[in-house]
């Protein structure tokens, strides 16, 4: 057994927005959050309302809050942002490349500007550790929201740093090695050690991007919060043509930024494939999201190590999941209602 591993069971996690619903909305309102539409509706009044924006900026702001709005209203129509989105990938690329400007915009304020954070995260964190500054090898996470919030709880413990120069870079690496990650393009795409990482989001995440002049991944944080919305404006505005997005849908399959990512399948079927045990938190299998599901449970399946499935959610029970894909009888479902903290089994 790894020397870090805190029992002889793999735990993998899937998680979904609802994993992030103390903080960031779900798609739906729910007793912790409002629904997404609302919610940015009510971020478009709170930039309408500030006050604080230079003058350099009020142009940009204005053009946001209508976008935002757009997107809003068009959550509504189709029911998820996601389901728009993927009518505008089948249908318009230009305004699909909008939607995702709102989203990151959105989600880059609210969790580093406003400050938004689900503590589950940290309690998590805090729970399964037992190291300083080590988190757990037999612990993995597939993840489908775009948010930051397990990297924040991290960087409690240890914070990442990246900087790159013409002479040369220093990476200090983070307390959980999640996909895509800052640095250097290759070490995301050409890596030969898919198993190093402990946290892959499906969706990729919003506010990452790839700057093809240096080659490298970099965020809109770069290192530190903004000390306010102006420089994060500031910075978004930053106009270069060689700014890719690492906040890509898993269904994408002709794109730019999906081929920045080409290696996520990759990585999640690593570490599903080790899985005893796969706790699901906040997440309701989406029918865009099928194909991926598939791949992950067919993966479960065939390594015939999975043991029992744990799904976490106060209304379903998980038992779908059964004939969804055609789970073995032998493997357990439980039910956990509880959602007031992520559920930590008795082998870890």
């Amino acid at each position: 057994m790894n020397p870090f591993d805190t029992s002889e069971y793999k735990i993998t996690y899937l998680v979904g927005a609802g994993a992030s619903a103390k903080a960031l909305p779900t798609v739906k309102s729910t007793d912790m959050t409002k629904g997404m539409a609302d919610s940015l509706r009510e971020f478009a009044v709170y930039l309408k309302d500030n006050n604080t924006f230079s003058e350099e900026n009020k142009s940009y702001i204005e053009q946001i809050t209508l976008d935002i709005n757009w997107l809003a209203e068009n959550t509504e129509k189709f029911g998820t942002p996601d389901t728009f989105a993927k009518y505008l990938y089948l249908q318009d690329r230009k305004l699909l490349q909008k939607l995702k400007n709102v989203l990151i915009f959105y989600f880059t304020v609210e969790q580093f500007i406003n400050n938004k954070f689900d503590n589950r995260t940290l309690i998590f964190l805090t729970t399964v550790m037992q190291r300083e500054n080590i988190f757990p090898t037999n612990i993995k996470i597939l993840n489908w929201n775009y948010d930051f919030q397990f990297e924040l709880a991290a960087e409690t413990f240890r914070k990442e740093e990246f900087h790159y120069s013409s002479s040369g870079s220093v990476h200090k690496p983070p307390l959980i090695n999640y996909y895509p990650s800052l640095g250097y393009e290759m070490n995301v795409n050409h890596s030969t050690n898919v198993k190093e990482y402990s946290i892959v989001h499906m969706n990729g995440i919003a506010g990452f991007f790839f700057n093809k002049d240096e080659n490298t991944i970099l965020n809109l944080h770069f290192n530190s919060s903004p000390k306010d919305i102006n420089e994060l404006v500031d910075r978004i505005k930053y106009e270069n043509a060689d700014r890719q997005t690492l906040f890509t849908f898993a269904w994408e399959k002709d794109t730019n930024s999906a081929s920045l990512l080409r290696k996520r399948i990759e990585v999640a079927r690593s570490i599903i494939a080790e899985s005893d045990i796969l706790i699901i938190i906040g997440y309701s299998f989406p029918f865009f999201n099928r194909t991926i599901d598939k791949a992950v449970f067919d993966e479960l399946i065939i390594s015939g190590k999975l043991k029992k499935i744990i799904y976490q959610d106060p209304y379903k029970t998980g038992e779908f999941l059964r004939k969804q894909f055609n789970l073995p009888e032998n493997i357990d479902i439980q039910h956990i209602t509880e959602t007031e903290n992520y559920f930590v089994p008795n082998e870890l």
